[in-house]
């Protein structure tokens, strides 16, 4: 039996990108008071990487890693598409938990990796940002 090809994603490093902004993103969020319940979270109407508890609400968060702001700045790459399927990852997740009412709200949470991150020793941090309470999705 043959061994796959990696797919392109997991040749250039966005898989393992994400995968680091998401453990991150988490971390950050928790030491904010943020309890992470569910990761990865999908539905047929789309998915969400982190779904939490904030106080008394529900949070629905979109974590967005980039390596820098070259192409626009990641608070930006939430399209109105996108913000539509958190909409529905979050009623969906509420109603299966027998929660349709519960307040919950879509948070994003940016994360910019330097040139230098890879670096073991002397690595700059990467910048960690949180966007509380998406509207619509940014608009391009």
């Amino acid at each position: 039996m043959r061994d796959r090809p990696p797919r392109r994603r997991e040749r250039d490093g966005r898989w393992e990108l994400g995968r680091r902004s998401e453990e991150l993103a988490a971390r950050h969020l928790e030491a904010l008071g943020y309890r992470v319940v569910a990761r990865n979270v999908r539905c047929p109407g789309g998915e969400a990487d982190l779904i939490c508890r904030q106080g008394g609400e529900w949070v629905v968060v979109e974590v967005r890693g980039r390596r820098s702001d070259r192409f626009g700045p990641a608070a930006q790459s939430v399209d109105v598409r996108k913000f539509r399927r958190l909409v529905r990852v979050g009623q969906w997740f509420l109603a299966q938990a027998g929660l349709p009412d519960a307040p919950w709200r879509i948070d994003l949470v940016t994360v910019t990796w330097p040139a230098t991150a890879d670096e073991p020793a002397g690595a700059v941090a990467p910048r960690v940002a949180v966007y509380r309470r998406l509207e619509g999705g940014a608009q391009r």
